[in-house]
């Protein structure tokens, strides 16, 4: 199964954000994200920890789909550093 695009589309979601936006923060095209998200295309480790890092996931969860999933992710922008931080809830 595509445990890692299907995850990663359900973080955004959670987040509800646009591809454009998610895209951005994990420093990818849209185009990129939408063939992760359909299990089309690769994905490198650096995108895999970073998405694991930026939104507090694990990466056995990323991956393999085991572990906590996130039920709720809290997304506040932080206008004087202009930086996106996640809490997961």
């Amino acid at each position: 199964m595509n445990y890692i695009g299907q995850n990663i589309k359900k973080i955004r979601l959670l987040l509800e954000m646009t591809q454009i936006d998610f895209a951005k923060t994990l420093h990818i095209t849209q185009s990129a994200l939408s063939k992760i998200e359909k299990g089309t295309d690769v994905i490198s480790i650096e995108i895999l920890e970073r998405a694991a890092d930026v939104y507090s996931v694990t990466l056995d969860w990323l991956i393999l789909d085991k572990g906590e999933s996130p039920t709720k992710i809290s997304l506040s922008v932080d206008s004087s550093k202009n930086l996106i931080n996640h809490e997961e809830h």
